[in-house]
């Protein structure tokens, strides 16, 4: 067991004031449910955990529910500490998820470390701040070792209107996403026609790949795609919004451009819409 105070107790100790900003199904509402728990001094839910074995006084508060429209108080999406709050770790796979890799390996005839290295192009590579700390998203790797299948879960379970409506009619490009660097307030900034990098970093589309600092010392980050399952949302979602036609005609332009493509027919794949 680890003898680092989790981020429960590290949050709890940040102040009084917290704000953080994760994707949606990133586990958000599982951390405030379990902070709720350790107010409430509900320590049989802690046994066997760092709370448990360390914490002395379970003192009981009320615990009042507020739906806040807005956000107030310190700010730590973006620090270091809480880099891996939401999601889940290279390293907690190997620590928790040992029968579940075993259920791939037998399914696919694929080898351990096969396994790990298609779920992590699948579903990793999620990056909140300059920590090179990654995670996995929570939601889809999880309904993924339940049935055992690579599907894209995430996307499926209600791509934001806004995302799919709203991106084709802005001034943005989508040949941006292959090497976008970008300064941390524009990143927090709210989304308009004029910037949509807002709406695609603070919804999950679009991670932090590396940072730098520039000759006055500010630092500037990396954009990209974290993993396979958002690069297929904007595949299968957003490129026929783009084009001007309708999902089952791209879904067979795409699939005959891949075919035509891997088979080394370039005039064949050069005259495909």
């Amino acid at each position: 067991m680890s003898t680092r105070p989790p981020y429960v107790k590290r949050l709890i100790d940040q102040g009084k004031f917290i704000f953080l900003s994760r994707p949606r199904r990133f586990g958000k509402s599982l951390l405030l449910s379990t902070i709720e728990a350790y107010f409430r001094g509900e320590k049989e839910l802690f046994n066997g955990t760092w709370l448990g074995d360390n914490e002395t006084e379970w003192a009981q508060y009320p615990v009042l529910h507020f739906d806040m429209s807005i956000a107030c108080g310190n700010d730590v999406s973006m620090n270091p500490t809480f880099a891996a709050c939401c999601g889940i770790t290279q390293q907690e796979i190997l620590d928790y998820f040992e029968a579940g890799i075993s259920k791939f390996c037998e399914e696919n005839g694929w080898t351990r470390e096969k396994t790990l290295s298609v779920l992590k192009l699948k579903y990793d590579s999620y990056r909140f701040t300059k920590s090179e700390e990654l995670v996995y998203n929570p939601y889809s790797l999880l309904l993924a070792f339940n049935d055992v299948n690579l599907g894209d879960y995430w996307i499926k379970s209600g791509t934001s209107k806004v995302f799919v409506d709203y991106l084709p009619r802005s001034e943005f490009d989508l040949l941006e996403l292959q090497d976008l660097w970008v300064d941390q307030s524009r990143m927090e900034a709210t989304y308009s026609s004029e910037d949509a990098i807002p709406l695609l970093f603070q919804t999950g589309y679009l991670t932090i790949k590396e940072f730098k600092r520039d000759e006055m010392g500010e630092v500037l980050y990396r954009l990209g795609l974290p993993n396979g399952e958002v690069r297929n949302a904007l595949i299968n979602q957003l490129m026929p919004k783009y084009m001007g036609i309708s999902l089952s005609e791209f879904t067979n332009s795409y699939s005959d451009l891949k075919k035509k493509f891997t088979s080394g027919d370039v005039p064949g794949w050069i005259g495909i819409r």
